[in-house]
């Protein structure tokens, strides 16, 4: 429930999956998910910002911002030092390097506004 706002809060989820496809959330493969589906919101028209590639479009999912802002354009980024396996352009799907960004840039390695964040600054509780 955000600040000012009157009746009863309501739980947010958002889901950011990871090459799945979306006929494969059925009754019978994925009985659980597909509920969740029919019974919240559904983007039937949803297109990705840079198609194949997980965390350019996970991170306009979670700023609101194009990859112009992030300078997320694919799952390596620019750091402008050598990480952990010593490039400056690290690919990030990989724990040590993800956990040297993390510690460098104050888990901010995108250095925009969350949804997360801003649902914490407005009353809501949070998990990732």
């Amino acid at each position: 429930m955000l600040k000012g706002s009157s009746g009863q809060g309501r739980n947010v989820l958002i889901f950011v999956a990871d090459g799945l496809r979306p006929s494969s959330v059925n009754p019978t493969d994925a009985p659980t998910l597909s509920s969740l589906r029919e019974s919240g919101v559904n983007f039937t028209n949803s297109h990705s910002l840079f198609p194949t590639f997980t965390t350019p479009n996970a991170s306009a999912i979670a700023t609101g911002h194009y990859l112009g802002d992030t300078g997320d354009f694919s799952n390596t980024i620019y750091t402008g030092y050598p990480v952990f396996n010593g490039t400056n352009t690290p690919f990030i799907e990989n724990d040590p390097v993800l956990g040297d960004i993390d510690n460098h840039f104050g888990g901010n390695y995108l250095n925009e506004e969350t949804l997360l964040a801003y649902a914490r600054q407005n009353g809501y509780h949070t998990a990732a």
